[in-house]
């Protein structure tokens, strides 16, 4: 059968390397490649599009895990890891197993492919200094021409960047506007922002744009294409007075706006708490309704239904004001759906405060159920490491999770035919399996649904979408 050209340039890619990283003496062990070894020669230790994937940097003072798995079923895949500080490891990847990279750089990371498909994702930790905290966020398949992300704050407290990486040869060009409920704010300093060639390029939302509680962003490359992030460091005081509750989160940008967005995990009441914040950057109304959903039953506040958000504008909802005190008792999921069917963006940060999970974490929406997902690693020495199940359909759903460890995938019994019936949503805790190593699940579904991975290791909370494995329903 003849190769498609696609996966004859990713071979002739990984081969070069290959044949540079041995002369440079800069080949790594593959059971730990280590991405703060020496840069490697060439174009700053940069990959081309091409069966990659683009990770994530870490927060700043973190250290990142880059967690790289080849699909059961799949023959074995050749991989090359590359960041800011050099090369990881560069060989087969066998079906079913999770390999791991550690970069104490301050770049995004480039994963590529050869002679098949990868999924891949990312966390980070920092223990010290004023952005202690721990985050995860999805690799990207793709760079666009538009990025949007429906959250975030130039308030107080709060330390937002966006990061917009460009991994090709040529310098690309982005403008950034900003949404807020009054409506779009654009900012002559960032209506061309360069992008060099191989960099990535943080923008501190605090050096631009006056206190904002609420603030949507939208980043439109005028030149080239780009891979944009949001990294937010937070400190959000309780309502009783008590100490406030700091934390680290990063989201990979949506490509576009869509007319539903799902959230497994989220909650009001008590030790969890919940904002769903909705951009419309398009020049119509939008009417949007939040359902939300238990572990067993349905809440559908009055206040939720037919929110208008007004043209190039944002909006958000804390669930605790809407909810009454019998309805806000714990988990639970969320749809948001635009009811007159114009586009927007969704999401959603949770705080939680309970003695064994503290910490803040947003999320973008999935825009799709599907009958296969992959999720992303935990954090390092996690003691908490849960994926969360949402059933958005009419038919009942049996799903099984798959741990692709570092040897050999973990199937334990316990994770095979877990039911979670229409409009509900399960709680799947993995910990007693990955025993606080870094690894990627699938899960399969006999009918869609939609999965996210939560983690927690003693510092904050870490949230990440889960990627469909095939088309969304």
């Amino acid at each position: 059968m003849k190769k498609s050209s696609r996966a004859t340039f990713a071979e002739a890619l990984i081969a070069v390397i290959v044949a540079g990283l041995i002369g440079a003496g800069l080949w790594l062990d593959r059971a730990q490649p280590d991405l703060s070894a020496p840069p490697r020669a060439g174009t700053s230790g940069r990959l081309f599009e091409g069966n990659t994937l683009f990770c994530p940097p870490p927060s700043p003072g973190a250290a990142s895990t880059v967690a790289v798995a080849s699909p059961i079923g799949v023959q074995s895949v050749g991989v090359a890891v590359a960041g800011d500080g050099g090369a990881g490891d560069l060989g087969d990847l066998a079906a079913g197993r999770t390999l791991i990279a550690h970069s104490g750089g301050g770049g995004p990371t480039e994963v590529a492919a050869s002679g098949g498909t990868v999924v891949a994702g990312a966390a980070s930790s920092a223990t010290g200094g004023d952005e202690r905290g721990s985050s995860a966020a999805r690799c990207s398949e793709e760079a666009a021409s538009a990025w949007y992300f429906a959250e975030g704050s130039s308030s107080l407290g709060v330390e937002e960047r966006l990061v917009l990486y460009n991994p090709f040869p040529d310098e690309s060009v982005a403008r950034v506007a900003f949404y807020t409920p009054a409506g779009e704010e654009l900012k002559a300093n960032l209506a061309d922002v360069a992008v060099p060639s191989g960099e990535a390029v943080s923008l501190r939302v605090n050096d631009y744009i006056l206190r904002r509680r609420s603030l949507a962003a939208e980043i439109d490359a005028l030149r080239g294409r780009v891979v944009a992030w949001k990294t937010v460091a937070a400190s959000v005081a309780g309502d009783g007075g008590e100490d406030a509750i700091r934390g680290v989160y990063s989201t990979l940008g949506a490509t576009a706006p869509s007319a539903t967005w799902y959230f497994p995990e989220g909650g009001a009441g008590g030790d969890i708490s919940e904002r769903i914040s909705v951009l419309n950057p398009s020049r119509r109304e939008a009417i949007v309704t939040v359902s939300l959903n238990g572990s067993s039953r349905s809440v559908q506040p009055p206040s939720l239904v037919e929110i208008p958000i007004p043209p190039k504008s944002s909006s958000s909802v804390a669930l605790g004001s809407v909810l009454k005190s019998s309805d806000a008792a714990g988990g639970l999921s969320a749809v948001v759906q635009s009811t007159n069917g114009v586009p927007v963006v969704a999401e959603r940060t949770v705080t939680y405060s309970s003695a064994g999970l503290t910490g803040i974490a947003t999320e973008l929406g999935a825009d799709g159920a599907a009958t296969a997902w992959s999720l992303g690693p935990g954090l390092e020495d996690a003691s908490d490491d849960t994926v969360i199940v949402m059933n958005p359909g009419s038919r009942d759903a049996n799903v099984d999770v798959v741990l692709l460890g570092r040897r050999a995938p973990v199937e334990p019994a316990a994770l095979n035919g877990i039911s979670v019936p229409s409009g509900s949503r399960r709680i799947v805790a993995v910990e007693r399996w990955t025993r606080s190593r870094p690894s990627i699940a699938l899960l399969n579904s006999d009918n869609p649904v939609v999965a996210e991975r939560r983690s927690y290791a003693g510092v904050d909370v870490a949230l990440e979408m889960g990627r469909p494995l095939e088309d969304a329903h």
